[in-house]
């Protein structure tokens, strides 16, 4: 299933993609979940819906697995919320 909707979970999230149309932003979620990541759009920030591939309240797990990612070919960033 995909978690279209946003998510209001506080913490790290591993942001791979900002889009300005929902579509692209859930087409980036079906290709994270393809790879077997779990991704969700964060939140929607000045107009963009921002995805991310992994949530977490720790700090470490998540430059972990941005590592991770990277190696599946996308690039990344860390938003804290």
């Amino acid at each position: 299933r995909i978690d279209k909707e946003r998510s209001q979970v506080s913490g790290y999230h591993l942001v791979v993609g900002c889009f300005s149309e929902k579509s692209n932003a859930e087409g980036m979620i079906t290709k994270l979940n393809d790879l077997g990541w779990q991704g969700k759009i964060v939140d929607q920030h000045d107009g963009l819906y921002r995805v991310a591939a992994v949530t977490s309240q720790d700090k470490n797990e998540i430059l972990e697995k941005r590592s991770k990612i990277e190696r599946d070919g996308l690039s990344s960033w860390v938003l804290k919320k």
